[in-house]
């Protein structure tokens, strides 16, 4: 939705609940990657998670503006959603073990 809204009073609302939602996943990532770990590895999951996490944004950053300035910026947007929905089911329905996690 945020992607085709033509309204400015809209977009704000939907990017607020976009930054919510952000905030929630990061929180039930760190969350539940801390609780499920042993403790000799914490340390070091969590220091890759940090890396690729936070590492890889500025390149995903520089693919969503080169396909805007390409395809336009609603285009990239639904795009790139469409790609982390795709690719989250696929994790989830290849991966057992993540839909059992509390």
């Amino acid at each position: 939705l945020f992607a085709v809204t033509p309204y400015y009073p809209a977009a704000l609302v939907l990017s607020g609940l976009l930054g919510v939602g952000f905030m929630f996943v990061y929180t039930l990532l760190n969350t539940l990657l801390q609780t499920n770990l042993v403790d000799e590895m914490r340390g070091r999951v969590l220091s890759l998670y940090t890396l690729t996490f936070f590492g890889f944004t500025p390149f995903g950053n520089l693919l969503v503006g080169a396909m805007s300035e390409t395809f336009g910026l609603s285009t990239a947007l639904i795009t790139s959603a469409a790609a982390c929905l795709l690719f989250g089911g696929a994790v989830l329905l290849w991966t057992p073990s993540v839909r059992r996690l509390p």
